[in-house]
């Protein structure tokens, strides 16, 4: 039996040595560290920043592209001139070229264009004349009869919300989401890891208790006061207690490194001992957490829709006929005007009109639009309706979880009564040290099940908090951190 009480001795000092040398932390700490060390969160934030920089380049595309561009060749004929010796007679030059190119995007889908060039021709003869010329010219191509109307001022928004603005909210959804579900693994790792703590120490206390207790049960046997069966009983609670004490100090260390795994601090360095379920909201605050149409099913739904309305809005340009404006300009360049004659400046403008022929192409794909966009309607109803029903059960979960914490919090009171009971009959001789550890044991095994059912009140309101997409966070508040030093 002593060394039976001393492997008990060693799982009690195994857990308080662990307990002395890490650090007490509350699940707003264990939270942020999460959210600096986590590897699957700095990822996340990696994808926003490649998401942020796609729509600044797409923004930047749509305001402004352009191109610069220079070439120069060299060119001649070569000719034979009667009355000389025979011989040809080489006629060459140097020309050059440069020209610049813009153009942007403009109400109701227009694309503005403008350039400018410059060109110069030098001949190698002595004497002979530089020609260069200066040119610029603009364009406009104007989407026109689009979507039923001669001009639809919709189609820049449209365009804009579909390349940029939608990507980049979802992008920016999915990173906070993924921080919301970081934060939401915390929590119930770090209150499933605390639990396994105070399980951990009840179990070394009840394994102690029925080493005890099989030590009397020795002892009265050799006094002739029981029977073997009764030895062998308390012998092998004992051994099953022992035995469970060691399956919980193992459940413990896996659940703290799974935990240390998500927030980045070592296991040996975590502390939960004081860690516990924050106190409960009002049914009405809750409410307010949860309000309607706020799921992520719906918002998803309702960003469907928008999709769906703006490709149908691109579609009709897609299929429409495009006004085309031009103008042209050329005049001497500087070399030119030095010299008489001076060459005529010359000039062009033109309007043309596209109408694309698609053979039914454009009917089908209209109807196709329109049909995306009432099945995108419906599955927003569809959502709104599911996530009306899951709100409610979410909150009838809740009030069912206080009304179990409650019920656990009178259980307690009965049991600590019972404890003072056991006192009372100590200090007149009618109850023995057993009687007292098997009245604290009882206690601290209440206390238990109270912090239990505290911590599935907290991971209902969590449910309920994550439907609405609130961060986990504002539910701990000042984090409440109960007392849990034992009652003798």
């Amino acid at each position: 039996m002593k060394k039976k009480s001393l492997s008990v001795s060693l799982l009690l000092c195994a857990g308080l040595c662990a307990q002395a040398s890490a650090q007490a932390h509350s699940l707003q700490s264990l939270i942020e560290s999460a959210l600096r060390y986590n590897p699957g969160r700095l990822e996340a934030r990696e994808a926003l920043t490649a998401a942020e920089n796609d729509a600044r380049s797409e923004r930047a595309a749509r305001l402004f592209s352009g191109s610069v561009g220079a070439s120069a060749k060299r060119s001649g004929t070569i000719a034979s001139e009667s009355g000389n010796s025979g011989f040809p007679k080489d006629e060459s030059s140097t020309s050059a070229d440069s020209s610049v190119e813009a153009s942007t995007y403009g109400p109701a889908g227009s694309r503005i264009s403008a350039g400018a060039s410059y060109s110069a021709s030098i001949p190698d003869a002595s004497g002979a004349r530089t020609l260069d010329t200066i040119s610029a010219q603009g364009s406009v191509r104007l989407p026109v009869f689009v979507n039923g109307k001669p001009v639809d001022g919709r189609l820049e928004k449209a365009a804009v919300r579909s390349a940029v603005e939608l990507p980049l909210e979802a992008a920016r959804e999915a990173a906070a989401a993924s921080d919301r579900s970081l934060a939401d693994s915390v929590i119930r790792l770090a209150l499933d890891a605390a639990s396994a703590e105070r399980l951990r120490s009840l179990a070394v206390r009840k394994a102690a208790l029925a080493g005890r207790e099989a030590e009397i049960a020795a002892v009265r046997r050799e006094n002739g006061l029981i029977g073997f069966d009764e030895l062998y009983r308390a012998e092998r609670e004992a051994d099953e207690a022992r035995a469970a004490a060691q399956e919980a100090l193992f459940s413990l260390d896996a659940k703290k490194r799974t935990l240390a795994k998500t927030v980045g601090i070592p296991a040996e360095e975590l502390d939960l001992t004081a860690l516990a379920a924050p106190d409960p909201v009002s049914g009405d605050a809750l409410e307010r957490l949860v309000p309607l149409a706020s799921s992520a099913s719906v918002r998803n739904a309702a960003k469907d829709r928008e999709r769906a309305e703006y490709a149908r809005i691109l579609a009709g340009a897609q299929d429409a006929p495009s006004l085309s404006l031009s103008a042209q300009v050329s005049v001497p360049g500087p070399s030119a005007r030095s010299e008489s004659p001076i060459p005529s400046t010359s000039w062009s403008a033109g309007i043309g009109m596209t109408v694309p022929l698609t053979a039914g192409a454009a009917g089908a794909r209209r109807a196709a639009s329109d049909s995306r966009i009432e099945a995108a309607r419906l599955a927003e109803k569809n959502a709104l309706a599911d996530e009306e029903a899951k709100r409610q059960a979410l909150l009838d979960a809740y009030e069912s979880a206080l009304a179990r914490e409650k019920l656990r919090s009178q259980f307690l009171e009965r049991v600590r009564s019972r404890q003072k009971e056991v006192a009372l009959a100590a200090a007149s001789g009618t109850a023995t040290a057993v009687d007292i550890e098997r009245a604290s044991v009882a206690v601290e095994e209440a206390r238990l099940s109270l912090e239990d059912a505290r911590s599935a009140r907290f991971f209902a309101a969590l449910d309920a908090c994550a439907l609405g997409l609130n961060d986990p966070a504002v539910l701990c508040g000042d984090i409440a951190v109960q007392d849990t030093e034992s009652e003798e």
